[in-house]
């Protein structure tokens, strides 16, 4: 069942990256940015809650590769050819097999100038899609250990999982501090593994209780308290977050995406069902692939133009989402959203439930 509060979420979430990312062009400090940066958090969590579901619903991997495939590979292969063709980014084998996030930490261990050129390129690098390597290694590994576990001991699995992700961090953050071990995907994926517990555990109704209303809104005061007393995050470097802070806030994120899934009358979830906050959403995953690439061409078009600028310190706060949208919806009517509908066709054979 389709939750229409999720667009809407999703629609937040965009807009909060590509203020970072906008944020981060105009040169402003990484202290006052960073909180933007967790809305990747939550669309990790919310792809684990719905990975899992989906795999209870339909739980033939190759089905679920199939449509996966049909939904993510288009626009991920047109946007980065048009990126090679127009800026040849670095590492473009390694963005063509979605193995970046390796490459950057490799990178990072030696902290020599090859990272920190990279790192200095801008936003045309292609850096930004460390997330979609992440997300597209968990949908190929993922369904096979979820299908092959034993469905009475997958809580089970899914607990050591996340036990063993936060526990390899703080050895990164004692060992490693300075590398880039949070595009890792082992790291990473503690994110989408709140969601994808959370998903188990209310497919199995051990989470009733934490169904409510108070809940829902009671883990997004609890995510505001963590945030407030969030440390200064340049002292973990490419780390982030320390384990008990990103712990916490997966923890918040994953009762809030428990919520919105079965408190559709809800205020909250009202509000992230308006229309326009939808539209917004149906597309966020093509404007997070092609926002940076067009970062330049509306710089230029700013200097132009200076009246587009509505805030001077962050010329395309305003600009660049409506670009960004616009080109995604373009992206979605002509190649993304026909794409999409293809994997209603794969002509597999269910291998039933598992």
């Amino acid at each position: 069942m389709r939750v229409k509060a999720y667009d809407g979420l999703r629609c937040f979430l965009l807009l909060a990256l590509l203020e970072f990312h906008y944020g981060l062009a105009a040169g402003v400090p990484m202290a006052r940015l960073w909180p933007l940066s967790l809305a990747l958090m939550c669309f990790f969590v919310l792809s684990g809650f719905l990975i899992t579901r989906s795999l209870l619903e339909q739980p033939d991997v190759l089905r679920f590769w199939w449509r996966r495939a049909w939904r993510i590979l288009p626009a991920y292969y047109v946007v980065l050819g048009l990126a090679a063709w127009i800026y040849w980014p670095p590492y473009l084998g390694w963005l063509s097999v979605y193995l970046l996030n390796f490459k950057l930490y490799d990178l990072s261990l030696s902290a020599g100038q090859e990272f920190v050129d990279l790192m200095s390129l801008g936003p045309t690098s292609g850096i930004h899609l460390w997330s979609m390597n992440v997300e597209e290694q968990f949908y190929l590994f993922y369904p096979l250990l979820f299908r092959w576990c034993p469905a009475g001991r997958r809580g089970w699995c899914l607990g050591l999982g996340l036990l063993g992700s936060i526990a390899y961090r703080q050895w990164q953050l004692v060992h490693q501090p300075h590398s880039c071990f949070g595009v890792l995907p082992w790291v990473a994926g503690e994110h989408l593994l709140w969601g994808c517990l959370a998903a188990w555990l209310d497919h199995r109704r051990k989470l009733d209780w934490l169904r409510t209303p108070v809940c829902m809104y009671a883990s997004l005061l609890a995510f505001v308290g963590l945030l407030a007393r969030e440390p200064q995050v340049g002292q973990y470097g490419w780390g982030l977050l320390a384990p008990p802070q990103q712990s916490g806030y997966g923890f918040c994120l994953a009762l809030l995406v428990l919520g919105l899934a079965h408190q559709p009358g809800s205020y909250l979830a009202g509000w992230l069902t308006l229309k326009p906050f939808r539209l917004v959403g149906k597309v966020a995953y093509g404007a997070y692939l092609v926002h940076p690439y067009l970062i330049p061409p509306l710089q230029e078009l700013v200097q132009q133009y200076p009246v587009l600028a509505v805030l001077p310190g962050v010329p395309l706060a305003v600009i660049g989402p409506v670009v960004t949208v616009a080109v995604a919806w373009a992206m979605w009517l002509s190649f993304e959203g026909p794409a999409n509908r293809l994997k209603h066709y794969s002509g597999l054979k269910s291998s039933g439930a598992g």
